[in-house]
Parts: C-alpha cells; structure tokens; sequence
C-alpha cells in the first residue's frame, strides 16, 4: 500500500478489485475451491487480485481480502444479489477496521514519543542542575584552597610567638581534620592542587 495514497484512490482501486472478481468469479472461485482441497494455491488469478488489492491494504492483508472479493462475488452469482452499498459493504467495514488499527498505533507511538521527551527533558534538567554545582564548587575549593594553605602554614610553619593563640587555634583546627605535623600538612595541599587540577580540565 502506498504511503502517499489518498482515500478516494483507494476506493477507486477497490472498485477495479471488485469489477475483476465479478469480470472472472467463475475462474477465481475454482481456484479458491481448489485452495480449499490441496492447501495449495496456483499462481493464478487469485494471486493477482492479490496483488491488486496490494494497491490499498498492507500486503500481508492483501490476499485475505482478494478472498473475501470472490467469495461475496460468488455468493452475489449464486443469489442474484445486488451490490452492496458503503454502508454494508463488508470491504469497506474490514478498511474501516484496519484504519483504525493504524490510528491506535500512531496513537501510541506519539505518546511513546511524548514519554521520550519528557525523560529527555527531565534528564537534561538534572544534568543542567549538576554543572551548575559543579560550577558553585569549583568556586568553594578555589575560596577553600588558600585558606587551609594559609592556615596549615600558620599551625605548622609560622613561629612568631607574639601570636600565640593563632599558631594554636590554626594548630588544633589541623588536627580536627588528622593533619599532626608539616608532613601531612603537605600531603593535604597536595590533594587539594590534585582535586582542583582535575575540576578544571573536566576530570572526574
């Protein structure tokens, strides 16, 4: 079936579908009669008002549908019946059904899309939320670095006893954080060059 069909194509190439089956409802009914027998359907002219019906319905569709085309010709043959009028037409009924069937569909594939971008959108929110904080604490250590370096220096470097309680205050503030003599003072500034280092080239 054509993407680019419109609905009153379609209904002209079932027509056509329809003239061929009564044009040859002898032929095709002996055909479907031998289907019905063997399990075996020839390549005949069952198959192609198959492929003419391809024209308007999916193709795995098509040939359920050419069969339904025969048997109500046949039927119409065999009763002298009229023809059937849009409203009872059980053609048009199945096209019904199968259009609704592809407007379920798309109906669910939208709100599948909709789902998408709103985990999309919710998922770019965090992640917008997270460099932001990011950034804020790139500006904290940038604040924090220099501070402990000046406090670890006045605990452990600095020896002008006219302050006094300073070297101590700074003193007992190290050791809060289990940083008891110059070495380990080191270590931690170090660490703290490591962690900014890595902030600013994107690292984790």
């Amino acid at each position: 079936m054509s993407e680019n069909m419109t609905p009153s194509d379609a209904k002209v190439i079932r027509e056509q579908c329809r003239a061929y089956a009564a044009e040859h409802v002898a032929e095709l009914s002996a055909e479907l009669l031998e289907w019905h027998d063997t399990s075996i359907l020839c390549d005949g002219k069952v198959r192609e008002l198959a492929r003419m019906c391809s024209e308007f319905v999916d193709k795995s569709d098509a040939l359920p549908v050419a069969k339904s085309m025969v048997e109500r010709a046949a039927m119409m043959v065999a009763t002298n019946h009229k023809p059937y009028s849009n409203e009872n037409d059980p053609d048009v009924a199945w096209t019904s059904q199968s259009g609704f069937r592809i407007a379920k569909l798309e109906a669910q594939l939208a709100e599948t899309r909709e789902q998408r971008n709103r985990v999309v959108e919710t998922l770019t929110k965090e992640l917008n939320e997270y460099r932001e904080r990011e950034t804020r604490i790139k500006g904290i250590l940038g604040i924090l670095e220099p501070l402990a370096r000046r406090t670890l220096w006045i605990a452990f470097v600095w020896n002008d006893h006219n302050f006094d309680a300073a070297h101590k205050y700074a003193l007992e503030t190290a050791k809060k954080y289990d940083i008891h003599n110059f070495n380990e003072a080191n270590d931690f500034l170090d660490k703290c060059d490591a962690i900014i280092s890595s902030k600013k080239d994107g690292k984790e």
